[in-house]
């Protein structure tokens, strides 16, 4: 079931929406709340030879295997994992190793020249939440096109 992806007008006009504010390895990120199929505690990850770099293996979600990426992903490898958040992917089902439990907020979207700061190539754009701006994580960037 995809959760719906909640807009309002916020704050000096600009878009309110929820997102999940999270830690992956070093880097602290906002992630679309529509995305997000559910969070677990880390379950076991089994490490396959030959995946894609983006990718460390799969575990077991209720008895269906769901590819994980790269503890860490987006920033460096990763042996911080206390949570698995689950996403919903044009793929299917992936798994985001995070270090922390994710804080839902209802967050503003910020645009234009006072987003200033070169984006990460993951990056889909910047969220402010109580003054701080967090990048706001495009999963699909960090997820190798499939092969035709």
């Amino acid at each position: 079931m995809r959760r719906s992806f909640c807009r309002r007008t916020g704050r000096r006009g600009r878009p309110a929406v929820k997102v999940f504010l999270l830690r992956t390895g070093s880097v602290d990120c906002a992630l679309d709340a529509g995305v997000v199929d559910q969070v677990l505690e880390a379950p076991p990850l089994f490490r396959l030879p030959q995946v894609p770099g983006a990718f460390f293996g799969v575990c077991l979600v209720d008895r269906v295997p769901v590819a994980v990426l790269r503890p860490g992903a987006p920033g460096p490898e990763s042996t911080q994992v206390s949570y698995l958040v689950v996403l919903l992917t044009p793929l299917g089902r992936v798994g985001l190793p995070v270090s922390a439990l994710p804080q839902v907020v209802e967050a503003q979207s910020t645009e234009g020249p006072e987003a200033a700061g070169p984006p990460a190539d993951w990056q889909a754009g910047w969220i402010e939440h109580r003054g701080a701006r967090w990048p706001l994580l495009d999963i699909g960037r960090l997820i190798p096109a499939p092969c035709s």
